[in-house]
């Protein structure tokens, strides 16, 4: 049995035709992240080329976006700035507190001593040092 070349092309175009198409890839997750958060189709390409997307979106407190759980976590280097400037703050106020009964004290102390301290003085040297 002899084929021609029209033959056999329309067998192997019947054969491509008989086979169901690959089925789609499955969209990434993050994709449908970036849709869920309203970012359109061009910010959607940018993102997936670059890795990084700039939008003009502002907030009025750096936490907003995740309160409203339309965006998965994104740590930002002010944020992790924040967070070590509200940390130190804590501690320094608490180092403050700590340190503030032995220094209420010890002017106490001082200002129980003042007045003999300055019967050691001829004059007035105290008034001399307040008025300049």
């Amino acid at each position: 049995m002899r084929f021609t070349a029209a033959a056999i092309l329309l067998l192997v175009f019947s054969v491509a035709l008989a086979q169901e198409p690959p089925a789609p890839e499955p969209e990434p997750a993050w994709k449908a992240a970036a849709k869920t958060a309203g970012l359109g189709d061009s910010a959607i390409v940018q993102l997936e080329s670059d890795s990084l997307l700039i939008t003009n979106r502002a907030y009025r407190q750096i936490f907003t976006p995740y309160v409203e759980g339309k965006l998965p976590p994104f740590i930002t280097s002010d944020a992790l700035l924040n967070g070590f400037h509200v940390l130190f703050e804590e501690s320094v106020r608490r180092l403050e507190i700590a340190a503030i009964q032995p220094l209420r004290d010890l002017l106490l102390k001082l200002a129980r001593h003042l007045d003999p301290a300055r019967l050691w003085f001829e004059g007035d040297l105290f008034r001399d040092a307040a008025h300049g």
